[in-house]
């Protein structure tokens, strides 16, 4: 499995290290470029990401801090203590996006999923693993190093960009603009976990997949439509797909029990 994931890394590693270099050459014209043509402001579905594009991935810090406890695991030590500060912090983030109503039906689907995942049969080390895998990424990913990155970076957004444009290598400290990298577009990779759930449900091969490749979809449709509406350029969200999936297999290969 180690060496399969290492192949992964190297290979996404490879592929997206070459866009982000010919999306870099002539000071970042082709990355502009691409904004020029495809940024609609009034994209239906740009607006929904906008909007919705990180809900499943907070949805998701609260399930896997919940779950262990509905299973009646003994979480420990500083897993223990941010299974606690998560779900406060996702709520709290969720009541912060969006309207008192739409807050409410957000907590109940949460709500529901988290009780229909309560219903499958996964054993403690599985609820384990998915609770230490997502906590970790979603504190380390979005959190400390997108979340730097962009305060750092400084990069303006295409739809607040009048002369200031700078390719996405060019750091340019603490200017209020954090175009770079794309923290929607992590979030959206928060959903990777959920693999540890599917592969344990015990249903055909063929559903497992389809329902994977959902998960992936939707991770995709996040970085395009943060592209879409002009939150973003092409580079900033193919970066933190980069991170996504790097992240996703290493704290896999480190914490997840074999």
């Amino acid at each position: 499995m180690f060496q399969i994931n290492k192949l992964i890394v190297i290979v996404s590693s490879s592929l997206i290290g070459i866009l982000l270099i010919i999306l870099g050459l002539d000071y970042g014209k082709i990355d502009l470029l691409i904004s020029e043509m495809y940024v609609n402001r009034q994209s239906i579905f740009g607006i929904f990401i906008e909007d919705y594009g990180e809900t499943p991935g907070w949805m998701i810090g609260i399930i896997t801090a919940v779950l262990p406890r509905l299973k009646k695991i003994e979480l420990t030590g500083i897993i223990n203590a941010v299974s606690v500060i998560v779900p406060v912090v996702s709520i709290s983030v969720l009541f912060y996006l969006h309207s008192l109503s739409i807050f409410l039906v957000i907590l109940s689907i949460t709500i529901i999923l988290i009780l229909l995942i309560n219903r499958i049969e996964l054993s403690d080390e599985v609820v384990v693993n998915f609770n230490k895998l997502t906590l970790s990424m979603l504190i380390f990913i979005p959190g400390v190093i997108v979340g730097t990155m962009k305060l750092f970076w400084g990069r303006v957004r295409y739809r607040h960009l009048d002369d200031n444009f700078t390719p996405w290598y060019k750091i340019n400290g603490i200017t209020g603009n954090q175009s770079f990298p794309s923290g929607h577009t992590a979030m959206g990779i928060m959903v990777f976990p959920l693999f540890i759930i599917i592969n344990s449900m015990k249903i055909q091969d063929n559903l497992k997949l389809l329902l994977k490749i959902i998960l992936i979809i939707w991770s995709i449709a996040v970085a395009i439509g943060r592209v879409i509406i002009g939150a973003h350029y092409a580079t900033d969200v193919l970066f933190s797909v980069y991170l996504g999936i790097v992240g996703y297999i290493y704290f896999s290969d480190k914490l997840i029990k074999k």
